[in-house]
């Protein structure tokens, strides 16, 4: 039996489509970041992030990543002080980068809870946000993410949040 030009052509085409689609891929990486909030009143607290060292693949393909997405965020209190006396809190995080005239920043989460191990609150503006890190990766890959808390008056804050940023990088060598 001989292999007759159709299946030449045909095999030759399934050889082209299964590179091209094989030249493209996703990365998922993670920020994970805890702070300790500590003091009265309002307590900032900030982490600079190098993506160098987080996003693994991502960094390595930077050059040809399509889009990025935030795709959670998540802040959890890991840790209560015994000298914290706040019942309950409010916290902010957000992602940045740059200072002066090109400083930008989006808030990822902001919301209310119980100051108590386990409390979990769920982000927000997750667009905005993967705007800035598309931003990083294209450029210097630096960031910070701060957080700010914000408790009632005549109480004291002492407790750890973490912070985790869920990634997904979509990239394309064509």
């Amino acid at each position: 039996m001989t292999n007759g030009p159709g299946l030449t052509r045909l095999l030759v085409g399934a050889l082209a489509l299964a590179t091209i689609a094989g030249c493209s891929g996703k990365n998922d990486f993670e920020i994970r970041e805890r702070y300790r909030i500590q003091g009265t009143g309002s307590v900032s607290a900030s982490e600079d992030v190098n993506l160098a060292d987080v996003a693994g693949d991502a960094w390595d393909h930077r050059d040809k990543i399509n889009d990025v997405k935030v795709t959670s965020a998540v802040a959890t209190i890991t840790a209560v002080a015994p000298a914290n006396t706040a019942p309950s809190g409010t916290v902010v995080a957000e992602v940045g980068r740059g200072s002066g005239a090109g400083q930008e920043s989006a808030e990822v989460l902001n919301g209310s809870g119980a100051i108590a191990v386990g409390t979990r609150l769920e982000g927000r503006n997750l667009d905005a946000a993967s705007g800035i890190l598309k931003r990083a990766i294209d450029g210097d890959g630096l960031l910070s993410v701060q957080v700010d808390a914000t408790i009632p008056e005549g109480t004291a804050a002492d407790f750890t949040v973490e912070v985790v940023l869920q990634v997904e990088a979509d990239w394309s060598l064509f």
